[in-house]
């Protein structure tokens, strides 16, 4: 008889082990591929934010080329203004840029000044107006914007698939667990690795719900 009950219960604790080792098993795998997926996830934003930031640099090395033609060309025609030449001003300001002259006609509709020399135009230039807008640096600073962004959701993907390497360890700790406990000669040893492992399983499977499954 207490042959028989012992056989008993070695077998129900051998299938507790086995529902153990199966319940750690889907849980280690489901981690393990959330890892891998908040860490691709990871990958790819960090390369789109690095490519963002390339093409803002490039934007922006655009519209510093664009104020640079713009306050060179206004300054010609800032000189032969002085100089009385209106020919050649308007011929220069023919030459502006389409970006330049909506803030040119703004600031030349100020109030006029007489400069030192006897020149009279507005005060400032056309660049302080608020008409002087450039699409490349509107560009440039969109781009900045969301490679910023995708460097925040590649460090919180790397944040959140790191939240996952704990659980998965714990998982696999139960894996071994259960695997040793029907090995055990002693009775109350087994017992215990199994109460452990359960323990540990019931840790492991709560702690997965406070880590965001998907973004």
């Amino acid at each position: 008889m207490a042959e028989g009950t012992s056989e008993e219960l070695h077998r129900r604790r051998e299938i507790y082990a086995a529902t153990l080792l199966g319940l750690a098993t889907i849980g280690s795998s489901t981690t393990a591929y959330l890892s891998t997926w908040w860490g691709s996830l990871e990958a790819l934003r960090y390369g789109q934010a690095s490519a963002a930031r390339s093409e803002s640099i490039r934007a922006s090395n655009v519209a510093s080329t664009q104020t640079q033609v713009d306050v060179s060309t206004y300054v010609a025609w800032l000189t032969a203004h002085a100089q009385g030449d209106t020919d050649l001003a308007g011929y220069l300001e023919s030459r502006f840029r389409d970006e330049l002259r909506p803030a040119f006609e703004a600031w030349r509709a100020q109030p006029q000044v007489v400069e030192e020399g006897g020149r009279v135009t507005p005060p400032g230039t056309p660049f302080a107006m608020p008409e002087y807008r450039l699409a490349s640096q509107r560009e440039a600073e969109q781009l900045a914007q969301r490679a910023e962004s995708f460097f925040e959701e590649a460090s919180r993907a790397n944040t959140i698939g790191t939240n996952y390497a704990l659980p998965t360890v714990l998982f696999a700790t139960v894996l071994f667990a259960a695997g040793i406990a029907t090995k055990q000669r002693t009775r109350s040893v087994g017992r215990a690795i199994l109460v452990l492992a359960t323990v540990v399983l019931a840790l492991s499977t709560v702690s997965i719900f406070f880590i965001p499954f998907l973004p």
